[in-house]
């Protein structure tokens, strides 16, 4: 591929989630972390009609190459379509945080939301912010500044886009972080969206990542909204003893220094790993008893 990132989604899972989201020939489907669009890619082959957001101008661009090749050659998101010959995709600097603003429609748009957001493992999110209010005079050509965008705050935006923005039926499909004690109830949930699949892909001895497809099932009415919001505002102001508002701090023992010697995190190993730490042991202790 032209054009890859740090981050950028392997092809094959990408493939999974456009599976799982049941992308048909037409399908109307928009990726609003597109980054160097690894996702949007997959979608395509699939026959869906694709459109990307990102609040990084730079990756749109092409700016965010982490290859090795020779960087005199043309790369960005247009020129990877180019060489699937693909039809090339709508891409948009947006914001996530602001879609309410940017998008007025009240009535489902898309089929299909497919994305990897960005969880702070390997890079943060952004969004758009300062905070002193822009002069109005200066509204015009104003290029707005960016601030830290919380992983948890990520997540509930993302699930409100899909209930605003998806037709009924539609599908919202994300990776999320995960330790190996998940449940069910770790996840962010929505009155109008129904996790459809589950599935688990194993990335260290203590934590993997979970893609979950969601199925929109009722319209995103005044009254579901309200409802969402009260839930939305206890997850951030750390009042709520939902699974959701506990998985960050999991995550973050699973993946201290200190989380591979916690008896508290629950770890994955093989039992390959397992005989050689216990060789390592017996090491030790003849060492111990030569001495």
């Amino acid at each position: 591929r032209l054009y890859v990132g740090p981050t950028s989604l392997d092809h094959s899972l990408a493939l999974i989630m456009a599976n799982l989201s049941n992308i048909k020939q037409g399908s109307l489907v928009f990726d609003p972390f597109v980054g160097t669009g690894s996702i949007l890619i997959s979608l395509s082959h699939f026959g869906a009609i694709c459109t990307g957001f990102d609040i990084d101008s730079r990756v749109l661009h092409g700016e965010m190459y982490a290859g090795h090749g020779d960087r005199s050659i043309k790369r960005n998101i247009y020129e990877n379509f180019k060489s699937y010959n693909l039809p090339l995709p709508e891409l948009i600097r947006m914001d996530n945080h602001l879609l309410d603003r940017h998008m007025k429609s009240n009535e489902g748009i898309f089929d299909c939301i497919v994305t990897d957001p960005p969880y702070g493992i390997r890079a943060g999110a952004r969004k758009s912010g300062r905070k002193d209010p822009v002069q109005i005079e200066r509204r015009e050509d104003h290029i707005p500044t960016t601030q830290i965008y919380a992983v948890e705050e990520v997540m509930l935006d993302l699930l409100h886009s899909a209930a605003r923005f998806l037709v009924l039926g539609g599908r919202l499909s994300y990776l999320i972080p995960t330790t190996y004690d998940f449940s069910i109830d770790d996840l962010p949930t929505h009155p109008c969206l129904q996790i459809k699949y589950l599935c688990c892909q194993p990335l260290s001895s203590r934590h993997g990542r979970h893609c979950v497809v969601m199925e929109k099932l009722f319209p995103y009415t005044r009254e579901y909204e309200n409802q969402y919001n009260i839930y939305k505002n206890e997850i951030l102001s750390n009042n709520s003893d939902h699974g959701f508002a506990k998985l960050k701090g999991k995550l973050e023992l699973a993946l201290s220094v200190e989380g591979i010697y916690n008896d508290n995190v629950v770890k994955n190993i093989s039992n390959s790993a397992i005989k050689r730490r216990e060789a390592k042991e017996r090491r030790k202790e003849f060492k111990i008893e030569s001495m």
